[in-house]
């Protein structure tokens, strides 16, 4: 019964699981975030929330190693979900998408300041996901990734 046991404990399937990186997925529209969640889900485990209020709570409870965030259309919304990214564990990376409008310089300084990355709506979400592998697999630095994804 011990050497069986131990031999679950020590599988590959089970310590492969184990070691999948976190991120958390939100989009103020659930079907934004449910179609992220799939994307990314055969290879981490991945979480979705599309309340901006309980987003805090997820971020600080869940402590996922990578927030893929889609920013709300309203710059009040913007200024609030900055805020709460500034919450999140230390070592999680932020990448945002975003539809560029020409707002205030502050709003676009916020949304710079409070992400690793800032991608343009429309995305490549099968580049996104590339970026997203090599920033977690820890290979390089997110400067060489910058320059490998020329972002």
């Amino acid at each position: 019964m011990e050497a069986k046991q131990r031999k679950l404990k020590d599988s590959p399937r089970q310590s492969k699981r184990a070691t999948r990186k976190r991120i958390l997925v939100f989009s103020p529209d659930v079907d934004v975030a449910s179609s992220l969640t799939m994307l990314l889900a055969d290879q981490f485990e991945v979480a979705s929330e599309s309340n901006l209020e309980r987003l805090r709570t997820r971020l600080v409870d869940w402590k996922p190693a990578l927030v893929l965030a889609d920013v709300h259309p309203l710059p009040q919304d913007i200024v609030k979900l900055v805020d709460i990214l500034k919450t999140k564990p230390q070592g999680t990376f932020v990448l945002l998408l975003h539809v560029f409008r020409n707002w205030s310089p502050s709003i676009e300084s916020a949304i710079r300041s409070a992400a690793d990355f800032v991608f343009y709506k429309p995305v490549n979400v099968e580049m996104i996901a590339a970026l997203i592998t090599d920033l977690l697999n820890e290979e390089q630095t997110p400067e060489q990734i910058k320059e490998i994804h020329q972002v």
